[in-house]
C-alpha cells in the first residue's frame, strides 16, 4: 500500500514544491498564490485518467479509518513538504498563531480532499473534466483563503 500511496505522492509534492518555489520567488506572491501551489497539483492528480480517482477514494478512506501506520508513513515521508507550505502560510498569516494554523490547514486539507474525491453534491453539467477542475481550484482557493484570513 506504502508504495502505490508513493508512487503518487512523489509525484504530487514534487510538483507543489516545484509551484511553491516559483510562487515564493515573485516577492508579490499573495495567499491565494501559494494556496493555488498546494490545490491545483492535488486536483490534477485527482483527473488523471490512469486511477486518479480511484487512488483519491483510496487516500480519503484511509485517513477516515485512522490507519495510524499510513499516516506515520505520509508524515514521516510527505511531512517536510507540508511544513514547508506551512511556513509559507505563517508568514502570509502572521495574526495565526500556530495552533490556529494547523487547526485551519487541517480543514483546508479536508476539503481539498473532498474536491479531489470528486464527492461533491451538485452536479456540473456541461463541463469538460478539465473546465471542472479549473472551477473547483478557483472556488476552493476563495473559500480557503478566506477561511485562512478569518480573524
Amino acid at each position: 500500500i506504502n508504495e502505490v500511496f508513493r508512487r503518487r505522492l512523489d509525484v504530487l509534492n514534487s510538483e507543489r514544491l516545484r509551484r511553491l518555489a516559483e510562487v515564493q520567488s515573485n516577492q508579490g506572491h499573495c495567499l491565494e498564490d501559494v494556496l493555488g501551489a498546494f490545490v491545483e497539483p492535488a486536483l490534477a492528480v485527482a483527473q488523471d485518467d490512469a486511477g486518479g480517482a480511484g487512488f483519491v477514494r483510496v487516500l480519503a478512506r484511509a485517513y477516515a479509518e485512522h490507519n495510524e501506520q499510513l499516516r506515520k508513513f505520509l508524515h514521516d515521508n510527505y511531512g517536510p513538504t507540508l511544513r514547508q507550505f506551512i511556513l509559507a502560510f505563517g508568514n502570509l498569516l502572521p495574526h495565526l498563531d500556530k495552533q490556529e494554523l494547523y487547526w485551519r490547514l487541517d480543514i483546508v486539507s479536508g476539503a481539498l480532499t473532498y474536491a479531489m474525491a470528486d464527492f461533491g453534491m451538485i452536479k456540473r453539467r456541461g463541463t469538460t473534466e478539465q473546465q471542472h477542475r479549473e472551477l473547483s481550484s478557483s472556488h476552493l482557493i476563495k473559500f480557503a483563503a478566506a477561511g485562512l484570513r478569518a480573524t
